[in-house]
């Protein structure tokens, strides 16, 4: 069967893998401007925009080369960099007479720039990117094997932390260039979680440790600190942390600051309670592995609870009655997996007790799955409550266990039952949670902060509000003047598009942020700026093994597959040419060999940073019985639904490839061996 419905929607199969394939690169088309090079005597290698006749060039170059001469190796590197520092100095770059098109008045380039790309142009730009991200984690390997961990990064480079260890911040981590930076991930979690499968976890379909990854196995340059971020000093710079160790009865608390140059904001979300009285104190939630863990307990310690003899009817019924609050893909993932372990092992361990079992989704909406077309949303619901099932033809129930009550709002949750607003009440053994995303304290916090984002509340509702580039809006150094606050993931909401709250968004920003960082951008300045690349030679043969071997591509080649070929590159060149300011020959050093040159920075061809554009793939459901709901996105258009079977093999197929590591992929696939064979884990020792 499995090989006919392969030969049969294999087209599909096909595009919808090989979509998968490119999602986590982000790439941006664009064209980069002219620029010349110029490599000394010591190999110093630099790239400037100039616009001089070649005979000025070349009298440039004869006049770094006769300067060389006789001058201390250091001093004449110094000079040099130095200048270069002068030449490309990013600055400049803040003032706003260098962006004549960015005014309120004439604004017609800066809406072009952020107009949406075409579908194809993104797939083939992403093609680009993935291949730029597997050069990078090579050569970060290669790096992390080769260079001691005391010169993984110099002391010189900038700083990045970034919060949290979700989606956003394991993509950034994935396509950050961790040898030009000293990047550090603070986070009281040292794992990364596939949160899609955190339902089959919490039954037992697959294993915890099968779905998570170490965070110090995701780029073995980056430095990990396990701490909570408890504030951040904006004008300092720094992040305020707090490490809680704990072993026995007895808990050390270490309270520590860590200093930025860069911040990235990954926290993500907690579950949105809408402030009803008893859902903290009493329902179950599914966000973390913990929560999975504390679900597959509860699962157990009810049967058993219900198994226990001198309990009257009614008492059963009510510990093996199941409620889950909102019937998005969460809770409906959930409903489903316990449908099954009721079905399988259910009836394989409690066969008496099945008569008793009842499963309540609540959904304040209308309907289930907003997110998914009103057919799939049809095909959910009658799948949920109209399912067949051998359970009813050999006598253990009479009807479907499973129920949905739509548009039934929730007011109070006891320890024991859930009132609704319409007054009803319904006893429960366990409630789950799964009805949104509220902010958390410190992203509170942080928005008292900033004026601009206490004001933005009534619409961003709790989440940071970025720009295009995903900077934290509102906030300017005092010191220069420039941002340096970023942020990806469910804790913020973009100010022009808003978007969803999901893995592929938050996947997506922390990949685009990572490579526009790893490539050289300038993300403090208005609108972010190409790099002048440097790759500065080891001064002595020494130093060979700490250069980053990434970032000094022989006769000044560019390493990344996208720049070489001119596809899916991060800048787009601007529509017109602005007049730069000129670099004053008498401003420079008197050591430096270039003073003697003309201005080198004359009216060049702006190029700018393309903002962040997301990337709809589609979404995935399970709901039972080895069926799934799959709708595929081309662009805006959902070209591609798909239920039932076909469904379930596109949603396992997907979630298998979309595994962060081989390890993942190898466990999760044998886990579901595994319970074919022998059936789930019925184990609550977590």
């Amino acid at each position: 069967l499995m090989h006919k419905l392969m030969l049969k929607y294999s087209y599909i199969i096909a595009f919808f893998i090989g979509v998968g394939c490119l999602e986590r690169s982000d790439g941006i088309r664009s064209s980069y401007s002219t620029s010349r090079q110029y490599k000394n005597v010591f190999g110093l290698k630099s790239k400037f925009l100039l616009k001089q006749s070649d005979s000025e060039e070349n009298e440039i170059a004869e006049t770094i080369e006769k300067t060389s001469k006789g001058t201390q190796e250091s001093e004449v590197r110094a000079s040099l960099r130095s200048s270069v520092e002068i030449i490309s100095n990013r600055s400049r770059y803040s003032s706003p007479d260098f962006f004549p098109d960015f005014d309120a008045a004439n604004n017609d380039f800066l809406e072009s720039l952020k107009s949406k790309r075409s579908y194809l142009s993104i797939l083939i730009e992403r093609f680009a990117q993935s291949i730029d991200d597997y050069q990078l984690s090579t050569n970060t390997k290669n790096a992390a094997q080769t260079i001691p961990s005391s010169n993984y990064v110099d002391e010189k480079c900038e700083k990045i932390v970034v919060l949290g260890s979700g989606w956003g911040s394991h993509s950034f981590m994935k396509t950050i260039d961790a040898q030009r930076f000293d990047v550090k991930v603070i986070s009281p979690r040292s794992y990364f979680t596939f949160t899609p499968m955190l339902a089959a976890s919490a039954v037992g379909t697959v294993d915890f440790r099968s779905i998570c990854e170490p965070i110090r196995n995701v780029n073995p340059l980056v430095d990990y600190i396990e701490a909570a971020a408890t504030s951040i000093d904006l004008e300092n710079r720094q992040v305020q942390c707090q490490s809680v160790k704990c072993e026995g009865t007895s808990c050390e608390i270490t309270d520590f600051p860590v200093p930025y140059d860069y911040l990235v904001v990954a926290v993500g979300a907690t579950t949105n309670t809408f402030g009803i009285k008893g859902v903290v104190e009493n329902c179950l939630f599914l966000k973390q592995v913990e929560d999975a863990a504390n679900l597959r307990k509860a699962i157990a310690n009810c049967f058993e609870r219900a198994n226990v003899p001198n309990l009257s009817e009614q008492e059963i019924r009510d510990t093996l009655s199941f409620v889950i609050v909102g019937a998005g893909p969460t809770g409906v993932e959930f409903t489903s997996e316990l449908r099954d372990w009721i079905e399988v092992e259910g009836r394989r361990y409690y066969g008496k007790l099945l008569k008793y079992v009842k499963i309540t989704l609540v959904e304040a909406g209308s309907t289930v799955l907003a997110v998914f077309d009103e057919l799939l949303q049809k095909e959910a619901l009658k799948k949920l409550t109209e399912r067949s099932t051998q359970l009813v033809s050999d006598g253990y129930i009479k009807g479907e266990v499973t129920q949905v009550l739509l548009r039934s709002g929730v007011k109070l949750v006891g320890d024991k039952f859930i009132e609704f607003t319409s007054g009803e009440r319904l006893n429960y053994g366990f409630c789950v949670w799964a009805a949104g995303n509220g902010p958390l304290p410190f992203v509170l916090d942080t928005i008292e902060k900033i004026e601009y984002q206490k004001a933005a509340q009534s619409k961003a509702r709790g989440r940071i509000v970025t720009d295009s580039w995903l900077r934290i809006l509102g906030w300017q150094d005092p010191t220069d003047g420039r941002g340096g606050v970023f942020g990806i993931g469910d804790c913020t909401v973009l100010e022009d598009s808003p978007l969803p709250a999901t893995a592929q968004v938050a996947s997506q920003q922390g990949a685009y942020l990572g490579r526009m960082f790893s490539k050289g951008f300038d993300m403090k300045v208005p609108i972010p700026i190409p790099p002048y690349r440097t790759a500065p030679q080891p001064d002595t043969a020494a130093d060979t093994a700490s250069l980053p071997s990434a970032t000094s591509p022989e006769d000044g080649q560019q390493y990344f597959f996208s720049d070489k070929f001119k596809l899916g590159q991060l800048g787009v060149a601007g529509s017109n040419k602005a007049s730069a300011p000129s670099v004053d020959a008498a401003s420079l050093p008197n050591s430096n060999p270039l003073n003697n040159s003309t201005s080198l920075v004359d009216t060049p061809e702006l190029e700018y940073g393309k903002p962040f554009q997301f990337l709809n793939l589609g979404v995935l459901a399970y709901i039972g019985a080895s069926e799934a709901l799959a709708q595929i996105s081309i662009g805006d258009i959902n070209t591609i639904k798909g239920s039932g079977n076909v469904g379930f093999f596109l949603w396992r197929g997907i979630y298998w490839f979309k595994q962060v590591s081989w390890r993942n992929r190898v466990s999760v696939g044998l886990d579901w061996i595994k319970t074919k064979l022998f059936g789930r884990d019925l184990g609550s020792l977590y």
